[in-house]
């Protein structure tokens, strides 16, 4: 019984496993067309990308993840101005998606307070369901302005859906 309660007192004392109080994922903004395969983000999507700094001012983000393409960091540029971060960039390897995901899953997970993800069409839908959200349609290449907010529950996560920024042209029947 000693050996019991010295094992339960130890498990009191250990801190408690992080988790992240908040999830926003953000496709990147709209990104120039200059015939590259890393863009940069057009004029519009300077100023969609303000608008996510300023959509989240207030979220208490002590974290950004973005990939290795230039449209997620800017996209995420002014936000890590105001709030004094550095993101943490998740390489995606051609033919490795699924590799990609479950990285941004895990790294996820292992963070503690508000946690942005800044990603790409084809990759916010499958990372809400990674991340214990509902399965989503895929976002269409002409959606922008999507935030997927995520919060703990006691059965799973909650998933709040949002916009921000200008308004995205009507999306196609198979994509949002």
């Amino acid at each position: 019984m000693r050996t019991f309660l010295i094992a339960l007192l130890a498990l009191a004392s250990l801190p408690a496993l992080a988790e992240p109080s908040l999830i926003v994922l953000a496709r990147h903004a709209e990104r120039a067309e200059d015939g590259t395969k890393d863009p940069a983000i057009s004029e519009a999507g300077q100023a969609r990308a303000l608008a996510l700094a300023e959509a989240l001012k207030a979220a208490g983000i002590r974290h950004v993840i973005t990939t290795q393409y230039r449209r997620t960091q800017q996209t995420a540029g002014p936000l890590l101005a105001a709030q004094g971060l550095q993101p943490q960039v998740l390489t995606i390897k051609p033919g490795e998606m699924a590799a990609h995901l479950q990285e941004v899953a895990a790294r996820v997970r292992a963070l503690d307070g508000a946690v942005l993800v800044v990603g790409h069409s084809n990759t916010l839908a499958p990372l809400v369901k990674a991340l214990g959200g509902p399965e989503l349609r895929p976002l269409c290449e002409t959606s922008f302005s999507h935030l997927f907010l995520m919060a703990p529950a006691a059965d799973g996560r909650r998933l709040v859906q949002a916009r921000y920024g200008a308004t995205d042209p009507a999306p196609a029947s198979d994509c949002q």
